[in-house]
């Protein structure tokens, strides 16, 4: 996927409008779409920004918000004059067009106008510290919060990409002609001597300022100011999925999500270096086609469920143990020291202390249904999903409880006592 527009969702899960302009919903294990009412896709979408529990959208030249808890999606009826770009800062949202912003609350759609004192030819919305600022084709506009309706003009005739204020209060404008640090417009010089790098986006987490270029990723430490550049490679662990950067988005956890031309890559918080494992046959590679599932256990590693067995990897995902005799292997969850799988068709309970497994006996007459779903709950019982069946296996007692057959029973009873 590529990502022109990543937003991080007010309660949990991100919000990526895609190259083509349809909206999806990333809850941290699927990519979904997001629908309205009539449960149609919401695509079209130019401009995206999230204020409450609302998604507040430009969308085929008109102001939309999008309620995600009862997909409700509503077209805002604020001007006759196409909109272009929309921006959020707490419960505020700023429309804008060519003529000017439309301030709103998102308990008060009637949208206060505060006009431009011409048209402008528009290229982007930012809002940091006090203040949004308009980026147009004449240059960089700002307009303080608790101001007087003026704004000021700042980098006349440049075409600025991106407004950031990092943690201590300074200002980072990125430009197609490189980056300026401060009000005052310090360039900044880039690894190679260059100083006029496209800048697209700027993002910060801890004390290194992220700035995405056409040309790679770059990590400032705002200590040291030292740099470090980051570039797709297909042999290399730092590489990344694309060379030109769209969007750089932090979520709540400190991790970093990179959006590129040629897909999405997340650097978890702490993470020092990106880290791509690849299919193969290679001392490196994982020996298999496909992943399934993945847990993460209490001791800091990862299992993989492939068609090619388990697969164990570090923090760092080194490979640090295969076992291929389990076959193919479509579900996993963890209890303590144990692993429950859906392998071959049957449940096998692995040790990850001894690394040995044995099989479990399915449920008396369930041979013939399809398993969908496995997982073991906080109390260590398992629970299987079968199409019309639920099941629930208790370790201790050795016992199958099944939901299925009651919930069948209680609608036929409903039907004949009528």
């Amino acid at each position: 996927m590529v990502a022109s527009k990543v937003l991080q969702d007010t309660q949990r899960g991100l919000w990526i409008v895609d190259a083509q302009g349809t909206l999806y919903f990333y809850d941290g294990l699927s990519l979904k779409l997001a629908l309205d009412s009539h449960g149609h896709a919401i695509d079209n979408v130019n401009d995206a920004a999230m204020a409450g529990n609302k998604l507040w959208l430009v969308r085929g030249k008109h102001a939309y918000y999008y309620a995600p808890a009862t997909t409700e999606l509503l077209r805002l009826t604020i001007s006759q004059v196409p909109m272009e770009f929309v921006a959020s800062e707490g419960d505020t949202i700023w429309f804008a067009n060519r003529r000017g912003l439309y301030k709103m609350k998102e308990d008060d759609l009637q949208p206060a106008f505060i006009p431009f004192q011409h048209p402008l030819k528009l290229r982007g919305l930012h809002i940091e510290g006090q203040s949004v600022f308009v980026a147009a084709q004449s240059g960089l506009y700002e307009l303080a919060f608790n101001g007087p309706s003026q704004f000021q003009l700042h980098f006349p005739k440049q075409h600025i990409t991106d407004v950031f204020r990092d943690n201590t209060g300074t200002f980072w404008f990125g430009s197609l002609n490189g980056l300026y640090k401060g009000r005052d417009g310090e360039r900044v010089e880039f690894i190679g001597g260059r100083y006029d790098l496209p800048i697209s986006t700027l993002q910060q987490t801890a004390d290194t300022l992220w700035v995405g270029s056409k040309q790679g990723l770059f990590a400032i430490d705002l200590d040291t100011q030292q740099q470090q550049h980051f570039m797709p490679s297909k042999h290399n662990d730092y590489a990344l999925p694309g060379q030109r950067i769209i969007d750089l988005e932090r979520d709540k956890a400190g991790g970093l999500w990179i959006s590129t031309e040629e897909g999405i890559s997340y650097l978890p918080q702490g993470a020092e270096l990106f880290h791509r494992i690849r299919f193969g046959g290679g001392p490196d590679e994982i020996k298999a086609h496909r992943i399934n599932d993945i847990v993460y256990t209490s001791n800091g590693t990862y299992w993989l469920a492939t068609d090619n067995g388990l697969f164990e990897l570090s923090g760092s995902l080194e490979i640090l143990r295969h076992e291929p005799t389990l076959g193919n292997v479509d579900k996993i969850s963890v209890w303590q020291q144990e692993l429950w799988l859906l392998a071959e068709g049957e449940i096998r309970i692995y040790s990850r202390k001894k690394h040995t497994w044995r099989p479990l006996g399915l449920p008396h007459g369930s041979a013939e249904h399809p398993i969908t779903s496995l997982k073991v709950d906080h109390y260590g019982s398992l629970w299987l999903g079968m199409r019309s069946q639920l099941y629930r296996y208790w370790p201790d007692t050795k016992e199958w409880i099944s939901f299925g057959e009651h919930w069948l029973k209680d609608r036929w009873v409903m039907k004949t006592s009528r």
